[in-house]
């Protein structure tokens, strides 16, 4: 069985197994390859390459970081802007209460003597005061998201939303 030469050389340029050890794998004597490697200069080869292998792994492994990365913050986000909308929401909900009026109307229908009761349930938002808890649960929510924002790395803008709305809720409080 002919030997693939150019396997034998390209394995030996771009790793760093022993002549040794390719001589074994490729069922070769040492001696033979010793005396191609000289003649071809594959030392000489092996170090130039050894550089561009690192860099092109060194390459791979970042690009693999950074898409983590970016799936990370991502993620981080969507949670901040999920719990960012409920903020709002309960921010907007602030000094009003639901409010459930029943009515209830009795007839009798006299012809068979029976008795019906009617309940009329109506649902409705009227204004009261700051609930304080709630207040305090939103202030914790928004510095939540203040540390998602921070832990994102993505600063700038969201966290001045993060901050204006803290700063909204604590003067909501104070009234």
């Amino acid at each position: 069985m002919a030997v693939d030469w150019q396997k034998v050389t390209n394995e030996y340029i771009t790793t760093n197994k022993s002549m040794q050890k390719l001589a074994q794998k490729f069922n070769v004597s040492i001696a033979g390859i010793k005396r191609r490697a000289a003649k071809e200069k594959w030392t000489e080869e092996r170090t130039k390459s050894i550089p561009k292998v690192y860099q092109k792994t060194t390459e791979k492994i970042i690009e693999k970081i950074a898409d983590q990365e970016s799936s990370r913050i991502a993620k981080i986000l969507s949670a901040g802007d999920m719990l960012l909308n409920r903020v709002i929401d309960a921010t907007g909900e602030l000094g009003t209460a639901h409010v459930k009026n029943t009515a209830s109307r009795r007839t009798i229908d006299k012809e068979n003597g029976t008795v019906s009761f009617v309940k009329k349930e109506d649902l409705g938002i009227t204004n009261s005061l700051i609930d304080t808890r709630s207040t305090r649960n939103i202030a914790t929510s928004l510095k939540i998201l203040k540390e998602i924002v921070l832990t994102s790395g993505v600063y700038d803008e969201a966290l001045s939303k993060v901050d204006r709305l803290l700063e909204g809720v604590t003067d909501a409080a104070k009234r």
